[in-house]
C-alpha cells in the first residue's frame, strides 16, 4: 500500500488500523514533518480523513506553498473538497525539546491521538519518553530509532 512513493510504513499502518480502529473522530500528531499530509501520517490521514496537529522546527516559504499544492492535489485526485479542511492544519513552528514536549501538547491537544510520530533527528527517544510518562497515549507511536544514542 504507497499511497506516498516510497514509504512502506503505510501498509503497516493501514494494517494495524484495520485491527484496532480509530477513535470517532481520526486524530494524529507529528512531531519532525514539514507537510501537512507528511510521510509517515500521510495514508492514515488520506484514508480516515483524520486531523493532525504537525511541529516543525523551521519552517519556509517553500514549505507553505508546497503544502497547499498537496491538499489541492489531493482534493482533485480524490474527488473529495473535504480535503480542503486540511488549510487550517498546517505546520506549526516550534522547536520540539523533552523539556517543552507536554506543555505544546496541553496547547494543542483536546482530544484522543489515534497515531504519534515522533521524528526529529535528535532526541526522538526522550520525548517520547516525556508523553508516555504523563499519561498521553497514542493508539500507535512510531519513533525514529537513532543508532547515534546507546540502546
Amino acid at each position: 500500500m504507497r499511497p506516498c512513493p516510497g514509504y512502506a510504513e503505510d501498509g503497516v499502518l493501514q494494517e494495524l488500523f484495520s485491527i484496532i480502529g480509530t477513535s470517532k473522530n481520526p486524530f494524529c500528531v507529528e512531531f519532525g514533518e514539514l507537510r501537512v499530509l507528511g510521510t509517515t501520517t500521510r495514508s492514515f490521514r488520506i484514508r480516515y480523513l483524520a486531523d493532525a496537529l504537525y511541529f516543525a522546527s523551521s519552517l519556509d516559504a517553500k514549505s507553505r506553498v508546497l503544502n497547499i499544492l498537496d491538499i489541492v492535489k489531493v482534493s482533485f485526485k480524490m474527488s473529495n473538497f473535504r480535503y480542503f479542511k486540511y488549510l487550517f492544519w498546517l505546520p506549526k513552528k516550534r522547536e520540539i525539546t523533552p523539556n517543552n514536549v507536554l506543555k505544546l501538547l496541553r496547547e494543542c491537544l483536546h482530544r484522543e491521538v489515534d497515531l504519534m510520530v515522533i521524528d526529529i533527528d535528535s532526541y526522538d527517544f526522550q520525548v517520547a519518553e516525556a508523553v508516555l510518562e504523563n499519561s498521553i497515549f497514542p493508539k500507535v507511536l512510531v519513533v525514529e530509532y537513532n543508532p547515534n544514542f546507546p540502546s
